[in-house]
């Protein structure tokens, strides 16, 4: 069973069209969703770069940077041991196989990346039991210490604000070539 996360946003174009009608315009819609899809992945990767955006993530546990340092990947960047996870995000819809689709007039960022949805959603601790003997646990097993949420997707208030965003700049450039 294939796991990630998503993010999409409908936007209303009426407004941002009813403007552009003003200046003999009409809204390009693929051009916009575009340009959503590219702010939703820079911010994706800025939140990435800056270890949590909206909010700061939970530090990386002794344990894990010791098992770091011992398999050779010294670093002790949050959730960039591989830098596989943020390299996996593009438009699309998540787990439809679609890498793109922007005539449904949706701007969808996502992953297929399996531990994506354990570190956006996080996982409480559980006990691990084994059938045999462990050099980890010892014998019948252990428990794990979960795993602490460090959210990867904008909120919906950042989306929303992403929206705005675009929608002003794409006018401002709009209304600035109509005035030429």
């Amino acid at each position: 069973m294939a796991l990630g996360i998503g993010f999409n946003v409908s936007s209303n174009y009426t407004d941002i069209n009813n403007k552009l009608v003003k200046f003999g315009r009409e809204l390009k819609q693929k051009t916009y969703l575009k340009l959503m899809h590219q702010r939703f992945l820079k911010w994706i990767n800025d939140n990435f770069r800056n270890e949590g955006t909206e909010q700061k993530w939970q530090p990386l546990s002794p344990v894990t940077i010791q098992r770091r340092r011992l398999a050779g990947k010294g670093g002790v960047q949050i959730l960039r041991d591989t830098s596989r996870m943020a390299q996996s995000f593009t438009p699309g819809k998540p787990l439809s196989g679609s890498k793109i689709d922007i005539n449904a007039g949706i701007a969808v960022v996502g992953t297929e990346d399996f531990k994506a949805p354990f570190h956006e959603y996080g996982v409480r601790p559980y006990k691990i039991t084994l059938k045999a003997n462990s050099l980890v646990f010892g014998p019948g097993g252990g428990m794990h210490p979960g795993i602490p949420q460090r959210r990867i997707l904008p909120s919906e208030s950042a989306g929303n604000q992403m929206i705005n965003d675009v929608g002003n700049a794409y006018l401002k450039r709009i209304t600035e070539q109509a005035n030429k």
